[in-house]
């Protein structure tokens, strides 16, 4: 990934993160990793925790961002989520999000998040 991605990427996590806080969510952890993969930014709000990806772009030329997680990063994120929880006694009710954002050059970023983006069991 080149050097522009990553900070493209960074900002847009960043981004997402205040984003989140305004609607209320508390941000407990980002970029957790395990042996599959990493969520990017992992929230609560109320019982509900939710593990969140976020995709930044700097145009829709290429698809919207909030469409760009596909199968294989489904089930990542599902391992994941499961890794994180191991272990862990919590009556939460568990949600899987996606956080769509686009920074256009010179302008305002747009931030879309879709809730409950697929069912935890989806596509296992």
């Amino acid at each position: 990934m080149t050097r522009r991605r990553c900070l493209l990427g960074a900002q847009g996590e960043e981004l997402a993160a205040v984003f989140l806080k305004k609607k209320g969510h508390r941000v407990v952890n980002r970029h957790f990793r395990s042996p599959w993969g990493e969520i990017d930014i992992i929230s609560r709000k109320g019982r509900a925790l939710f593990f969140i990806e976020v995709k930044t772009r700097t145009s829709r030329d290429f698809g919207d961002p909030l469409e760009a997680v596909f199968f294989v990063k489904k089930k990542r994120l599902y391992r994941t989520a499961l890794w994180y929880m191991n272990g862990r006694d919590e009556d939460v009710h568990v949600r899987f999000s996606v956080i769509g954002i686009v920074i256009p050059p010179g302008g305002e970023p747009v931030i879309e998040m879709i809730d409950d983006a697929f069912e935890p069991d989806a596509d296992r």
